[in-house]
């Protein structure tokens, strides 16, 4: 085992420039991709409509229900422990769907190289411009917001015990982690002392994940039961979408470990990465390689709970005999690509609702904003008093209602009032799977259709419940 660390400490790479600027040229059209790609996934529908002149029945075709690719199941390496540490670092940056793409890939890395993970806290991550300008409470840990576990229900970034803090103290240290190793390996007092450590930067992951995977797999040949047995240490301080991981599949297993790892290994083990299918489209489900090494339900059990209430005081509230549907408008950064001024809604209102008067029920709207200006939304409201079967409620209102609530009842933690809890609530309503929305009404830079033919789409779901 000395020797194969030493052997493998030599590809270690630190701040390393060959090719970067050719490797930034490739990680930014990466991401333009993914970004593009991952809008798309969530608005199929009205993309379609957007970017061809459909016919009405064309229409129907377009907005069955999308169902997403699942990968393979029962392929999965057998893992004797999870010693072995993937930590990725960043700053608070993004918002909560991006770091669910990161931790979802990683947590399925992690499943394959016999790993966890482990990263900073949601406050050191997620970015406060989704949040009021307010700064994620210390208290919230990623299982509050994104439960991903492994397939034996064990969680792919074991919870900490939350410390009792002052939330005005942010944890600089995490804040500057992409600034400095987050693991010591050489000190005698490190419980990691003499663990092979590889740290990741600018892009350049393939050979370090194929260094990885090597020593996983001899690891795994001298293992023991042995609690303090060494393992690997790999962390990434590159910017996710800038990994050579997109740029081509991960590479295989070299043939002299294969022959080591005798029936332990097999090419169908390898993880599936959903982001590397992201970015190359145009791959058939049929020639998907990967296995998956985590559940699909992700959601905690708090959000259920409070989705269920939601759900309870929508239909309260909804006037009698109601189809409803999602009214989401993204307003802030887009404005000027897609037009969702007041004018323009009521033109697109009345194209869009034209024949569901004869349906023989009513609508009722659900509207979702990250509009700050409540006269905006007044005036959005006020619109559907032009049809006497149409309603508009403000959704995302009566979801801080219900969080609000909960938390004062002691069945939430207070910490959890925050927007990024309230987008997870809702994401009930934006999902395309959904019984309970019947319809999506979405303006945002990705599906910014002039007119949504409903009255047709409701028939052809009445028609099909019916049958």
């Amino acid at each position: 085992m000395e020797v194969l660390q030493s052997n493998l400490r030599t590809s270690v790479r630190t701040n390393k420039k060959r090719f970067f600027f050719l490797l930034v040229l490739i990680s930014n059209y990466s991401f333009f991709m993914l970004s593009k790609y991952s809008e798309y996934v969530f608005n199929t529908n009205l993309n379609l409509a957007q970017e061809q002149e459909v016919k009405d029945e064309d229409w129907l075709l377009v907005l069955d229900k999308k169902k997403d690719y699942i990968p393979p199941l029962s392929c999965q390496r057998t893992c004797l422990h999870r010693r072995n540490i993937i930590s990725y670092t960043d700053g608070p940056t993004s918002g909560l769907s991006d770091r669910k793409v990161i931790i979802r890939d990683l947590s399925q890395l992690a499943g394959y190289l016999c790993a966890h993970l482990v990263m900073s806290p949601p406050s050191a991550y997620l970015t406060s411009d989704h949040n009021n300008d307010i700064p994620i409470s210390n208290r919230v840990s990623w299982q509050d917001l994104y439960n991903i576990t492994f397939m034996d229900g064990s969680p792919t970034i074991p919870f900490v015990k939350k410390k009792k803090v002052d939330d005005n103290l942010l944890d600089e240290d995490s804040r500057s982690w992409s600034d400095v190793l987050v693991f010591d390996t050489q000190s005698d007092a490190s419980k990691h002392k003499d663990w092979f450590h590889i740290v990741s930067t600018e892009g350049k992951v393939q050979e370090d994940f194929q260094a990885v995977q090597t020593f996983s797999f001899q690891q795994e040949s001298a293992m023991t039961q042995d609690s303090d047995a060494v393992g690997f240490v790999w962390e990434s301080h590159a910017k996710w979408y800038q990994f050579d991981l997109w740029t081509q599949s991960l590479p295989e297993l070299p043939d002299e470990i294969k022959a080591g790892a005798q029936d332990r290994y097999d090419h169908a083990m390898r993880p599936y990465l959903a982001t590397y299918y992201d970015i190359h489209p145009k791959i058939k489900e049929k020639n998907k390689e990967g296995c998956m090494y985590t559940n699909i339900d992700t959601y905690p059990s708090h959000v259920k709970k409070i989705q269920k209430r939601l759900i309870k005081r929508i239909k309260r509230h909804s006037p009698s005999n109601s189809a409803h549907g999602i009214l989401h408008l993204r307003r802030g950064d887009v404005v000027d690509e897609c037009d969702t001024n007041i004018n323009r809604m009521r033109e697109y209102f009345e194209c869009s609702f034209n024949g569901t008067n004869n349906l023989g029920y009513n609508l009722t709207l659900l509207l979702t904003s990250d509009e700050k200006d409540m006269d905006y939304t007044k005036s959005i409201i006020e619109l559907a008093d032009d049809y006497n079967h149409v309603s508009i409620m403000d959704a995302d209102k009566m979801v801080k209602t219900v969080i609000r609530e909960a938390t004062r009842n002691g069945v939430l933690d207070k910490h959890l009032d925050n927007n990024y809890f309230v987008f997870e609530v809702e994401s009930i309503l934006r999902d395309w799977s959904s019984d309970f929305v019947k319809f999506h009404f979405v303006r945002r830079r990705s599906s910014c259709a002039d007119c949504i033919p409903l009255a047709k789409i409701l028939a052809r779901e009445d028609s099909a419940d019916k049958d």
